[in-house]
């Protein structure tokens, strides 16, 4: 794992979020789901009035893949659920990366390719103290 490399391509994933921001945003966040290359991304900005705009932003899959890589511990695995968030008036951003998740991290009602599953378990090797329920019993 590189720390470097994480706050690169955080970096990277805000200067797109902004480039592609609607006029008077105030705040941006980034949810990320992924399971081997299966993902979801919901990105939400906060306008200066106050109200939300979900919003694609085009650009960020192969971003996060990189980021999930940068993030991998031998053994360990790597996160399921990543959150950014970027402001409009500070260059810093808040991150928060979830690895060992007890719970599915896509939620009951999301329905996830078999094939993800193995595919995160062939990519991101996990030993099985470190690899949730929920992945085994698919």
């Amino acid at each position: 794992m590189s720390h470097d490399r994480t706050h690169k391509l955080c970096v990277e994933i805000g200067e797109l979020v902004v480039s592609q921001a609607p006029k008077r945003w105030r705040n941006a966040r980034i949810l990320r789901r992924q399971l081997g290359t299966f993902s979801t991304t919901q990105t939400v900005y906060t306008l200066a009035s106050g109200s939300e705009q979900t919003q694609d932003v085009d650009g960020l899959d192969e971003l996060f893949h990189q980021l999930k890589r940068a993030e991998y511990k031998p053994e360990e695995g790597t996160w399921f659920r990543c959150e950014l968030e970027y402001s409009r008036r500070r260059r810093a951003y808040t991150a928060s990366m979830q690895t060992f998740d007890r719970e599915f991290p896509f939620g009951n009602d999301f329905q996830i390719p078999q094939w993800a599953y193995a595919e995160e378990l062939t990519m991101f090797p996990r030993h099985p103290k470190h690899t949730p329920p929920w992945m085994t019993h698919q």
